[in-house]
């Protein structure tokens, strides 16, 4: 019987604008139930928020989509930086 491996990635990724103070962490645990990836969102005392996620690379590219396309918020710039999964998330949380 054939058998797939699911292969995982890690984003990380900054998001830049009107992102703290408008519901946007928690737009982004919304999303992440939606995608099912797990790690966290955090503002950061610079005004961005950072977000950390891992999962399947289809499901994050889309996560990331809908998060560049909150239609609430101001963003101006996202950074995103792909990386090794490495598997230490159980869920995907707000951090303060």
């Amino acid at each position: 019987m054939p058998y797939f491996i699911i292969m995982k990635e890690r984003i990380e990724f900054k998001v830049f604008g009107r992102v703290q103070g408008v519901g946007f962490r928690f737009a982004v645990v919304r999303a992440s139930k939606k995608f099912k990836v797990k790690g966290f969102v955090k503002n950061l005392d610079s005004g961005e928020v950072l977000v950390i996620a891992e999962g399947e690379k289809k499901e994050l590219e889309k996560f990331i989509e809908e998060v560049k396309n909150f239609s609430f918020t101001q963003i101006t710039k996202v950074e995103v930086q792909w990386k090794k999964t490495l598997n230490e998330f159980e869920e995907f949380r707000i951090e303060y």
